[in-house]
């Protein structure tokens, strides 16, 4: 793609630099990818991990080698299925690091096209998949099955899991979404079948009053087990002292 004259970047310009997905199956591109991360590490060896992160669109490579790696399926979100060569490419850079870099964690988000776990093929060790799901869904109790299911098979497929979730509330919404236990419970199942890693996107600078929400799943975090109710009492104490509390 050309570059933006400099100090003309428009939003075109952005969006023409993320509206693409590179060719996993591409000859070199593994190996590109290892020589670029180990140059990283080698500037910055404090990091303990880098992301294999790919843009946020279904634009997926369509060349004869890739549809006959993902034989052109829809996976169970209706998208594009490219687990097979998404995930076959980042084992091969986990692969190429592992000689050098073998401490070295690589994140990545099980989304849109990558949602799937592979078939037949087990992740690295060292990749930690995100799995990229709004888990108040699983309020409805056949979504809760159906994400269920998608966790175990995930679980099945890696070492360790985590999950990207979507906990704002009042600013994007006509109601606000205010399911304390419910979180309670699906972080505790998680925690129960491998997940080891989280991350929420909510926004308290513009949703203040999420405040209880965000302190209970924070405190959440650190011990699934904990009571609720005794978390959002602990939070009203705090905000009102014990007096105004009630």
């Amino acid at each position: 793609l050309p570059a933006p004259a400099a100090g003309k970047t428009t939003a075109q310009d952005v969006q023409a630099q993320v509206s693409w997905q590179p060719c996993f199956t591409a000859p070199g591109s593994a190996a590109e990818a290892v020589r670029i991360i180990s140059e990283y590490f080698s500037r910055n060896p404090a990091a303990t991990s880098y992301s294999l992160g790919i843009n946020d669109t279904n634009r997926y490579c369509t060349c004869p080698a890739c549809e006959a790696t993902d034989g052109g399926r829809l996976n169970s979100i209706g998208v594009h299925d490219v687990s097979a060569s998404y995930y076959a490419w980042c084992n091969a850079i986990a692969a190429g690091l592992k000689t050098q870099y073998p401490d070295r964690w690589l994140g990545l988000l099980a989304y849109n096209g990558a949602y799937s776990p592979p078939v037949g093929q087990r992740l690295d060790d060292r990749l930690v998949p995100f799995i990229t799901y709004d888990r108040m869904k699983w309020a409805d109790p056949e979504l809760e099955r159906l994400g269920h299911e998608h966790t175990e098979r995930w679980a099945g497929a890696a070492g360790v899991l985590g999950w990207y979730d979507y906990i704002y509330g009042g600013q994007f919404y006509l109601m606000p979404r205010v399911y304390m236990h419910h979180m309670a419970g699906y972080l505790r199942y998680g925690h129960a079948h491998g997940v080891r890693h989280y991350y929420a996107e909510a926004y308290p600078s513009g949703d203040w009053h999420e405040g209880p929400k965000l302190y209970v799943a924070l405190r959440l975090l650190w011990n699934p087990d904990q009571d609720v109710d005794a978390l959002l009492q602990d939070w009203v104490d705090r905000v009102a002292a014990p007096v105004a509390a009630q």
